[in-house]
Parts: C-alpha cells; sequence; structure tokens
C-alpha cells in the first residue's frame, strides 16, 4: 500500500524540518486558542493588549489609546451607527465603551455586559450599567456622571444562579456622559465607559477564549403602549426579554441569554484587534454614483477589508479572508431578503492580507437579464452587503459584515425616492397579522438653524421625527419619501484630473488646502485602459492588459486616482469614486494623479475624471455625529466618513419583535435595530 505520494512526502519532510527549526531555535511560534464552544465560535472579538488604558474614566472615549481597541458598528447602513461599541486592555483592566444615540435620557436606559471569564460553569458575571440612574435625569451636556451600576456573580447548570454583590467591591469603575445639540434638543446621545479588573475577582483567562455578550438598551417610555426598548446587540439580533409580557422571565434581571447566545473574547497576544469592513468600503463600478448599479452596462461589485492584527504587539497578516456581495431592495432591507450578486466570483477567492493592509475584493461582471431589467429598472439604487468569512481559526474579525445604503444626491428641493421596507423572515407578534415597525428620522452634519422638512407616505407620524408602519409578512412595504432641505450653500468646487495625469507629460494636479480641513470627494467620468473604461476607482491589476497570469487579489488599483500630501514620496492614499478626509496639519497642498505603471500613462486614453469638491472647515454640528473629526491626522491615516461634512438625512428602522422586557418597574415592548438608509446632499441648486 503506497503511503506517500512525492508531493506529500516532500511536504511532509518540510513539516518535519519546520519543527526540527522551531525546537532549534526556540522560535515556535505560540499555538492559536479555539474558540469555546459554550459560546458562538462564528463571533470573536480580541481585546488588544496596551501598555497603558484610557487616563481617565470619564465617560467620553477621546484619548488616542481607544484606536488600538476594536471598534464594533452594532447597525447597518451608513456612516452613522446609532449604537457602536469599543474594547481595549492593558496589563490589569479591561476597558469597554459604548456610545448611543437617543432621543431622550431615561433611568431604564442600559448596558448589559455578560462575562466567563475563565469558561467555567461557577464563574459567570453580570454588570448593568444605568447612565442616567438612579436620579433619572441626565444634564443635557455633562460628563463624568455617575451611573449606577449593578454587579451578579452566577454559575450555569441549564439555568442561572446569580447572587447580588457591590460593584465598588469588585473593582469595576463606571462613567457616563450625556451630549444634547444646543439647536436641536432631539439630537442627543449618550456614552458609557466601564474599567474591569483582569484579576481577582475576576481573573480571566489570558491565554484563551472567554464568553461575552454585550446588549445596550435604548428606551423610550414616551411611544407605544407599553414604551419601546431598542437592543443592540453583540453577537448581533440577541434580545432580552420574553414572548409573554406577564412572565417574570421578561425582567433584565432574570432574562440573561443562554451562553448558547453569547460570544468568544480573548485577551490572547496570539491575536490582536482583527479585520474589519465598513458601509464606506463597499461600492459599484457606476461612474458617477458608487452606490448605484447599471442596467445596461456591466456591474462590478469592491469591498474592501482592512486587517489591524496583531500577535504580541506584532502586526501579523490575516489568513484566508474571502468576501460575499449580497443585494437586496433599497431601504431597510431584512437579513431574508438579501440574496447573492447572481455573478462569478461570488463569494471571492480567498486571499491573505498583510499587517495593517487593505484588500480589494472583487466580484466578476454582472449583466443584468432582461427580467433583471425590469425587477431593478424602478430603483437603481440598492442595498449592497458585504460579508466576510475565513477557514483559518487564526483569523478574527472586528466587523465581519457591512452594508451600503446611503446615496448622494444633488437637489433643486425637494426631492423625492421610495424606499422599501423588507419583512422578509419576520413573523408577527403573536396574535397579529401584521409587522409593526418604528422609522426615526434625523437631519445631521448641518447648522440645525437652517430646517429642513419632510413628508412620508405608507407610514404615520406619531411624534417629532417619528413614524410607525404596518407590513404584511413576506412583502416589502413601500414608503415614498419627500424630503426639502434648507436654502443653503453647499461650498463646493471642480477639479479635473486628465488621462495621463502622473506621468511625466502630466504631472499630479496641485490642489490648495488648509490644516484641519475637510473634503469630500465625488467623482464621475472615465479614462480608458486598453480600451475598456475605467473610473476614479480603478481596476484589479490582474484585470487589465488581458493578462491572465496576475493574480486577481489585493489592492494594486490601476486608473484609480492617488492622493497624497507628501508629494507621493513616502503616503499616498486612493481618494477613488468617493470619499472624506481630513487635512493633516502643516499641509498646504494635496497633490492628486492616478495610479497606473510608468510606462503606461501615455497609453491612457478618454474624457478623465471629473471631482466635485466639498471644502469646508471642522464645525460644531459635524462633531455631533462625527467625533472622529477632531482627531489630528498624518500621513495616510486621513479618512473620516465618507460625506462627514454634507448635510444628510437618516431614517433608521426598528422591528417589534413581539418580546417584553421589564427593567425596574417600566415594561417595554422590544424592538430589534433592521438598520438605516438615506441620502448625503451634495448639492443644492
Amino acid at each position: 500500500m503506497r503511503l506517500f505520494t512525492r508531493d506529500s512526502f516532500l511536504h511532509f519532510l518540510a513539516l518535519l524540518a519546520a519543527v526540527a527549526a522551531c525546537v532549534i531555535l526556540a522560535g515556535c511560534p505560540p499555538t492559536p486558542p479555539s474558540p469555546s464552544t459554550n459560546y458562538r465560535t462564528d463571533y470573536r472579538l480580541v481585546f488588544p493588549v496596551v501598555a497603558a488604558g484610557p487616563a481617565s474614566i470619564d465617560g467620553v472615549a477621546n484619548e488616542t489609546v481607544w484606536a488600538s481597541g476594536f471598534h464594533f458598528v452594532m447597525e447597518d447602513g451608513g456612516a452613522f451607527p446609532a449604537a457602536a461599541f469599543d474594547g481595549v486592555a492593558d496589563a490589569s483592566f479591561l476597558y469597554i465603551h459604548a456610545k448611543v444615540e437617543d432621543a431622550n435620557f431615561s433611568d431604564t436606559d442600559v448596558v448589559v455586559i455578560g462575562l466567563n471569564p475563565d469558561n467555567t460553569a461557577g464563574n459567570y458575571r453580570r454588570i448593568h450599567v444605568f447612565p442616567c440612574k438612579p436620579t433619572g435625569s441626565c444634564p443635557a451636556n455633562g460628563s463624568g456622571l455617575s451611573p449606577t451600576v449593578e454587579y451578579w456573580t452566577g454559575s450555569f447548570a441549564g439555568t442561572y444562579t446569580w447572587t447580588s454583590v457591590p460593584a465598588a467591591g469588585a473593582g469595576i469603575i463606571a462613567a457616563s456622559s450625556t451630549f444634547t445639540d444646543p439647536m436641536d434638543a432631539s439630537n442627543k446621545s449618550w456614552e458609557v465607559e466601564v474599567k474591569i479588573p483582569r484579576g481577582a475577582p475576576f481573573n480571566f483567562a489570558n491565554t484563551n477564549f472567554f464568553g461575552l455578550f454585550f446588549d445596550v438598551a435604548r428606551t423610550d417610555p414616551n411611544v407605544g403602549i407599553n414604551g419601546e426598548a431598542v437592543q443592540y446587540t453583540w453577537p448581533p439580533n440577541e434580545f432580552i426579554g420574553s414572548v409573554d409580557e406577564n412572565n417574570i422571565l421578561t425582567e433584565l434581571e432574570s432574562g440573561t441569554l443562554m451562553p448558547s447566545a453569547w460570544g468568544n473574547a480573548t485577551l490572547s497576544s496570539v491575536f490582536g484587534n482583527g479585520v474589519t469592513i465598513s458601509s464606506n468600503d463597499i461600492r459599484t463600478n457606476h461612474p458617477t454614483n458608487d452606490a448605484l448599479i447599471r442596467l445596461n452596462d456591466p456591474n462590478i461589485f469592491y469591498g474592501t477589508a482592512s486587517n489591524y492584527s496583531s500577535s504580541g504587539g506584532t502586526l501579523v497578516t490575516a489568513h484566508a479572508v474571502s468576501a460575499t456581495f449580497k443585494i437586496a431592495n433599497f431601504g431597510l432591507p431584512s437579513l431574508g431578503s438579501f440574496a447573492n450578486v447572481p455573478v462569478g466570483g461570488n463569494p471571492t477567492a480567498a486571499v491573505d492580507i498583510s499587517p495593517t493592509a487593505a484588500n480589494v475584493f472583487e466580484t466578476g461582471i454582472w449583466n443584468l437579464t432582461a427580467q433583471q431589467k425590469v425587477d431593478y429598472g424602478a430603483n437603481l439604487h440598492q442595498c449592497i452587503r458585504v460579508d466576510l468569512s475565513s477557514t483559518d481559526p487564526s483569523t478574527v474579525f472586528v466587523n465581519p459584515s457591512a452594508a451600503r445604503n446611503m446615496d448622494f444626491v444633488a437637489t433643486s428641493s425637494p426631492f423625492r425616492a421610495t424606499a422599501a421596507v423588507a419583512t422578509k423572515g419576520y413573523e408577527p407578534r403573536r396574535g397579529e397579522r401584521a409587522l409593526a415597525f418604528t422609522l426615526r428620522e434625523r437631519f445631521v452634519n448641518f447648522d440645525s438653524r437652517f430646517k429642513w422638512t419632510s413628508k412620508i407616505d405608507n407610514a404615520t407620524r406619531v411624534a417629532d421625527h417619528i413614524y410607525h408602519a404596518e407590513a404584511a409578512p413576506g412583502a416589502d412595504h413601500n414608503l415614498v419619501i419627500t424630503v426639502e432641505p434648507p436654502s443653503m450653500k453647499i461650498p463646493s468646487e471642480s477639479v479635473r484630473i486628465a488621462a495621463g495625469t502622473g506621468g511625466t507629460a502630466r504631472p499630479p494636479v496641485k490642489l490648495a488646502v488648509k490644516p484641519d480641513e475637510v473634503l469630500t470627494f465625488i467623482a464621475s467620468g472615465a479614462i480608458a485602459i486598453d480600451g475598456q473604461p475605467v473610473t476614479a476607482a480603478g481596476v484589479l491589476l490582474g484585470k487589465r492588459r488581458g493578462d491572465s497570469k496576475l493574480k486577481y487579489g489585493g489592492s494594486a488599483l490601476i486608473g484609480a486616482v492617488l492622493g497624497s500630501f507628501d508629494e507621493f514620496k513616502e503616503t499616498a492614499f486612493v481618494i477613488g469614486n468617493a470619499s472624506t478626509i481630513k487635512v493633516p496639519r502643516g499641509a498646504s497642498v494635496l497633490h492628486l494623479k492616478i495610479n497606473d505603471d510608468p510606462d503606461q500613462y501615455s497609453k491612457q486614453q478618454g474624457e478623465g475624471y471629473s471631482f466635485q469638491v466639498v471644502r469646508t472647515t471642522v464645525e460644531p454640528w459635524m462633531l455631533t455625529s462625527n467625533p472622529e473629526l477632531g482627531r489630528a491626522v498624518r500621513g495616510g491615516d486621513v479618512f473620516v466618513n465618507l460625506g462627514a461634512n454634507l448635510p444628510t438625512w437618516v431614517m433608521r428602522g426598528e422591528r417589534d419583535t413581539g418580546r417584553f422586557i421589564r427593567i425596574g418597574k417600566s415594561k417595554f415592548r422590544v424592538y430589534q435595530s433592521v438598520g438605516s438608509f438615506g441620502y448625503m446632499v451634495k448639492s443644492i441648486r
């Protein structure tokens, strides 16, 4: 019997050599721990360990150390999530931060943290942080507020047994902060910072995974029969509550989710931070609006995943990452309404992503059939979703999924659109036939002394900026939206990038800038490379010049527009079809060119690219939704949220789950966030 082929025998010898080298050099990498099967193994987070944690716990995560941690977005759709949470660690503590957009401050708002530090049945922990309790009246603006912190130790043997313990005695420190827009009292948010000891009494496993559950409940006692409690969770789409409003399990203290609904987290230095994708990283090859698809021309979809993984403080490669592209009707799609983009190369081939690098995943070409042209013709703007995955157990994701659901509009006011609330996969509340949704609109990134007006047909207005809609199961519920922005001027200018810009015949274009300015670039037009049209987003190297021998992965985007603040000496970044950047301090000129091989610029043809550039300073109302605009940038790290300086209309959706939860003495219906969509106004004619 033949035990080895020649190739397998050589591979076996190579493995023996590698093992011998490890023994001789004592350089074997540590074996990655495996996620615990007590919890969901498909959701894994890393608390990166830094030299020192935040200098103060005051409810505001404004120290630079937070940038070293993970940042999990808890709402799909746009650049301004309604909730997000962050985590980082040092040698002595875990630090957790949550920021939540809220229309009111209530003593029933709560952050729930579930922990099992060493994966043993007798070591469960639960922390509740109430940012506005016990007074129930948070100040309009404040930091360093003292929230109520409740803490339990517990065991699990099919059910939980909990014992209340003083939080201070366990070394738990928490603080909260609040913000209210002085021009728009409905524009509010609150934040919570929590500091948890790694040692006694928690004694976290340092080299293994541990159990974690995180839940933000944003409550509104004034909406609906019982009020609403909208829950944002990690892992996503899990809810505390019961289908019976008279069941004691509806109580927050008694309804902790089973461990099988939790995720895995780790402090192991074998991992670090991880791979992430955001809504800003998703686009199509549409030449003027990369949120749209094309009926009569080929469609290609792109998603850019970034790798911030590290091991023991050393940045490392993320292995075997692939992307699956999905599409659903514009508006608020349910998870069940997404379909895979029907094209080759979806899911994409698995690739390795180098440390601190980004990989642009690309689908094959999708030419719509006659029936698809009819189906998609009424609405070219679709919700595009990208799901990342890996077969390598050492690859960790922070945000494994994201959806692009925002659109640029130019308007002579008002502008109108139709959006769908999808219901596929949702079940009505017990005893009812219809599905109930709450819709909340918000206007961001503009001086609130200017007033917007809006009208939403097929929904009932129940309060300022709040609507209810009832939809039949299994069908889309269409909303007809009319939005009229204020009479305001959006400062913009045009920049032309001709074919061949960046070569010897056409040097890079110079754009005068000022330090700390915010610039949004929106491209139109195309150039021709080897007779094929290419937008400002570029094409991957292996797709051009008929070179089938080149690999299709990577991020060598030929034809893409690049920017640099040092004349391309050391740093460059992809402007692409649309992006928003902040100018570093000390910079006065932004250089722009087309990416290509030096000997190929003269072969570029076509009309070139035309950019609309919206240029603004950082205004106070921008910081409300984009606090990161306040940070200093440098080198190639200049990107901020897409459209961060454009006036924007956002619609958030929440679905009545049919569950109930009791927090303190108040009873609420449990609502699930179903994402957001909206419009970024690039010009008002």
